[in-house]
């Protein structure tokens, strides 16, 4: 468990704190503010099924957000966030 945790360098703890934060906090706006970050805004900009793909956006995006957080996976940085941009 604490190979999982344990980030190979020191200088990159902080980027890889604040990336997991903005994941995170970009998937929970999908929830809290539907109207303006999640299917509304899905709808607004003519993505059909809106409200399967804000939820499915969201909760991807938490999920990332926490798995970088702890620092799981993180060789796979560029993944999250090329998948993250292309699932708006």
């Amino acid at each position: 468990m604490n190979r999982l945790l344990k980030t190979s360098a020191a200088p990159m703890l902080i980027p890889r704190l604040a990336i997991g934060l903005i994941f995170f906090s970009e998937g929970l706006q999908k929830y809290i503010r539907p109207d303006e970050a999640g299917t509304g805004r899905f709808a607004k900009i003519g993505i059909s099924n809106p409200a399967f793909w804000a939820y499915f956006t969201g909760s991807f995006k938490i999920v990332c957000g926490l798995l970088i957080l702890i620092g799981f996976l993180t060789g796979l940085h560029p993944f999250y966030y090329l998948s993250s941009w292309l699932l708006l």
